[in-house]
């Protein structure tokens, strides 16, 4: 009996360890408004209000990703784009931007006469925010938000945003082998009442 009690927590220790991080899937559907002209020239209207799009992200939180492309999937976005899409997830602020790869700074950065795009989601996991965002569609660049500190804020950013897990309704695999190895635990235990 020590031993299959030794055992099930010896399992259950390296099923929950933290060398096993467990990647997160997420879709984001954003839209954002009140961009104003920050470079590029004269002064042209945004030629896109609001700015909409989705996309379906998995990585694993506990890492900071840089212009990453590998498990992001662009749904739809109302802008053309010149590049692949990609993400930078700074893991110690919980921040995720996503943009076009193209042109300086990756997806953090927007450079005029591209087509490019970038959204800045901060508290990615709690509470999440567009903290910033901004575009260029081969014209002057345009941008809305405050700075993460938020000490330099530009337009007048209006924003809606939505997180949500689309694979919520399937247990995780870490789920199922806790699960799984209580029950083998229990069925050891009454096997072993009965042989006495």
């Amino acid at each position: 009996m020590k031993r299959t009690i030794a055992a099930s927590a010896a399992l259950m220790v390296l099923l929950t360890g933290p060398g096993l991080a467990t990647p997160i899937t997420r879709q984001v559907d954003f839209s954002f408004s009140g961009v104003v002209q920050v470079s590029g020239g004269p002064a042209v209207p945004p030629p896109v209000s609001p700015v909409i799009g989705s996309f379906t992200i998995t990585f694993d939180p506990t890492l900071a990703y840089t212009d990453q492309s590998i498990g992001l999937v662009l749904n739809s976005l109302n802008l053309t784009l010149g590049s692949t899409a990609g993400f930078t997830y700074f893991q110690p602020q919980d921040i995720l931007v996503f943009g076009g790869l193209a042109g300086a700074g990756g997806a953090q950065g927007i450079v005029s006469n591209t087509f490019d795009v970038s959204v800045r989601i901060d508290h990615f996991q709690t509470a999440p925010i567009i903290g910033s965002a901004g575009y260029s569609q081969g014209g002057p660049t345009y941008a809305a938000g405050a700075s993460v500190t938020g000490t330099n804020v530009i337009g007048n950013l209006s924003s809606t945003l939505t997180v949500k897990d689309p694979t919520a309704q399937i247990p995780e695999p870490v789920t199922l082998s806790l699960f799984s190895a209580g029950l083998i635990g229990a069925a050891t235990l009454r096997r072993r009442r009965k042989q006495t």
